[in-house]
């Protein structure tokens, strides 16, 4: 459960077609491409019941991309890469290595841009010691801080939720796993780390990155932290519920300024309305998926006294091949000298070819900052493929 768990949580990542002016303040690193497709392959993982070496998966997940921003009026055409490389060197010791080719560079007002701006750069890098009990991770990661930017499945369902995605981080993490005697899994996480400002943080194509900028936030400079336990798999309550609560403390951006605090609480329900087995294997399989997640952040973006809170509640119903979701995302907050208020109200219809691997999907959202109006309209296909399975010494 813990390589499971670690997978989706950090390796997953968004898609970053849009993102409020919010999120560059406080990520300071680039966009990445979206891992979430990634969700859908069962096959990614590998079979130790024959071991007899290190065992190495590649996949990669082609996106071509158009989103229309008529506030901005800018248009987007893009192709994105994801790549994710994992090698078994034994049951329990793995290294993941995390590529991508994506969208760095935003568009000007009145700017149309067709494959023009894309970076290729590393996402993740690091290595995961797992007994099913106890985990041990080292290297450049997203902290796994808050759900939504993961969980959501909507086109721009996270352009607000991807402020609190702190990836690019570099440093460690320790979990301690229950696994499922009966009682759930509940995971219990806690973690040490920087924002990495070397090379490995540069795109190239493109150039974008930490080691690009001069800019100074939270985290940047001296030791971050994060705690958080998450419950699943509650036979109590149902198998399909699961629960996530985190703290995280960000250094200061300046050397007399407070460190940034944040909290996160949020939930996840699979409700089947029709999962018996016929209609599962005749693709009829009808589920709904609300969920919810809060964030409040504390001395917000290193400023003494600042303030954000989000709010971010979403709804999908599953029929077959079918996806229809719905998300919206409030957040209200205070710099100190501004009040900066803003909402997202999102929905997205898919539909899965060849099932999981292609997914089509076209998507809208209607944001608004400070009552400045915005609407957003795109269409994306993603086809994560495992394009490599292959283990040494004759497996």
């Amino acid at each position: 459960m813990i390589r499971w768990q670690l997978f989706t949580r950090v390796t997953a990542s968004i898609i970053a077609a849009c993102c409020a002016s919010m999120a560059d303040a406080q990520s300071n690193t680039r966009a990445k491409a979206d891992f979430r497709a990634f969700n859908r392959i069962s096959d990614m993982f590998a079979d130790f019941d024959d071991w007899h070496g290190p065992v190495t998966n590649l996949g990669i997940a082609p996106q071509i991309s158009w989103t229309r921003d008529t506030g901005e009026n800018t248009n987007v055409v893009t192709g994105s890469l994801a790549m994710s490389s994992y090698t078994w060197i034994t049951p329990t010791l793995t290294t993941i290595i995390d590529l991508s080719i994506d969208q760095v560079s935003d568009p000007a007002r009145d700017e149309t841009l067709i494959f023009n701006g894309e970076g290729l750069g590393l996402d993740d890098m690091y290595f995961l010691w797992s007994d099913q009990r106890v985990g041990l991770q080292g290297g450049i990661f997203t902290v796994p801080f808050g759900t939504a930017w993961n969980t959501l499945p909507g086109v721009f369902d996270t352009t607000l939720v991807s402020d609190y995605q702190f990836d690019g981080r570099v440093g460690g993490i320790a979990s301690l796993s229950t696994g499922n005697t009966g009682g759930g899994v509940h995971e219990l996480q806690a973690g040490i780390f920087t924002i990495d400002g070397s090379f490995l943080s540069k795109t190239v194509m493109t150039g974008s990155g930490p080691a690009e900028t001069d800019d100074v936030v939270g985290g940047d400079g001296g030791a971050s932290w994060v705690v958080t336990y998450a419950a699943s798999e509650l036979s109590l309550i149902a198998p399909s519920f699961g629960y996530q609560v985190g703290f995280i403390s960000q250094s200061a951006a300046t050397s007399d300024g407070p460190r940034e605090n944040a909290i996160s609480a949020s939930f996840e329900w699979t409700l089947p309305l029709d999962g018996d087995t016929d209609s599962t294997v005749d693709a009829r399989f009808f589920s709904v998926t609300p969920s919810f997640e809060y964030v409040h952040f504390a001395d917000w973006q290193g400023v003494d006294g600042a303030s954000a809170d989000y709010y971010t509640p979403g709804l999908s119903f599953n029929y077959g091949d079918w996806e229809m979701d719905f998300a919206a995302t409030w957040t209200n907050g205070d710099d100190g000298t501004a009040l900066t208020d803003a909402v997202l109200l999102s929905t997205t219809l898919s539909y899965t070819f060849f099932s999981p691997q292609t997914q089509l999907q076209f998507g809208y959202a209607y944001q608004e900052t400070n009552g400045v109006p915005d609407h957003l309209i795109g269409v994306q296909i993603n086809m994560p493929i495992n394009v490599l399975s292959y283990g040494l010494l004759g497996r």
